[in-house]
């Protein structure tokens, strides 16, 4: 049991197990939620600690399928990974692969990149070498939206 105060709100308790147990009916995950997919993100988590891979696996699938869905119906992504998504698309669009893959290489090589964005742009770079194999959004050190951004893109790429 975990008991939080955000800023200005009273005291609330989250009791973990409960949530774990009613998860696999979605009974925590309406799709009347702002942001459904961070609620299934959490539960993915949850059920990595408490070591449930394939309830794990589950609940982040159901979290990239809640991001796509915000994302295809107009929601953006304004956090470093969907920038970079976003920059990567309009640069195969406008330059082509090479030019893509240039800044990929340009990001890649910053020092002063966070360490977890690496397994993005790594993943990032097969696609702009030419992958569309989906299962790239698998990839170790992804987090559902890095997933769900990847699935948007070969999407896109699919598409033209």
């Amino acid at each position: 049991m975990i008991r939080s105060r955000s800023a200005g709100q009273s005291w609330c308790s989250v009791d973990f197990g409960s949530l774990r147990k009613r998860s696999g009916t979605g009974a925590i995950v309406h799709s009347t939620l702002p942001e459904p997919w961070k609620t299934w993100a959490v539960l993915a988590d949850i059920e990595a600690d408490a070591g449930n891979p394939s309830a794990a696996a589950e609940a982040k699938r159901k979290a990239i399928d809640a991001y796509i869905a915000y994302r295809r119906d107009g929601g953006e992504n304004h956090y470093p990974d969907g920038r970079l998504s976003l920059a990567v698309t309009e640069t195969l669009r406008a330059d082509g692969a090479g030019a893509a893959a240039a800044l990929l290489h340009h990001v890649a090589s910053d020092v002063n990149m966070p360490a977890r964005l690496r397994p993005f742009v790594q993943t990032l770079q097969a696609v702009v070498a030419g992958s569309r194999d989906r299962s790239l959004a698998d990839a170790p050190g992804l987090d559902h939206t890095e997933a769900a951004e990847i699935l948007l893109l070969i999407e896109s790429l699919e598409r033209n």
